[in-house]
């Protein structure tokens, strides 16, 4: 079964396109790891498919939790990608959950 990304889930469109787009330029950039448009929608895609795998489905409720970190974006890119309901929690460097 082929990951298909609806229309609505413009999150994953607008990182599928720029891939498409622009495959090589530089994405994400942080000081010790950067991805580009290619590894940052093949990574997203990734982690989208083990989420289906794992009976993850659209309209789940899903909460990231995670620091200032390369993979957060990703992890939020898929699921958007399979339209999960936004249910985001970030924490800060010291662990202090923000909104």
């Amino acid at each position: 079964m082929g990951l298909r990304t609806p229309a609505r889930a413009v999150l994953g469109g607008i990182l599928l396109g720029a891939a498409e787009r622009d495959p090589d330029r530089e994405a994400i950039a942080f000081p010790d790891h950067s991805l580009t448009y290619r590894d940052f929608a093949d990574y997203s895609r990734n982690i989208a498919r083990s989420m289906l795998a794992n009976g993850i489905r659209s309209g789940d409720h899903v909460g990231i939790l995670a620091t200032n970190r390369p993979e957060f974006l990703p992890i939020l890119f898929a699921r958007n990608t399979i339209c999960l309901l936004k249910l985001c929690r970030l924490a800060d460097v010291e662990n202090n959950p923000v909104s």
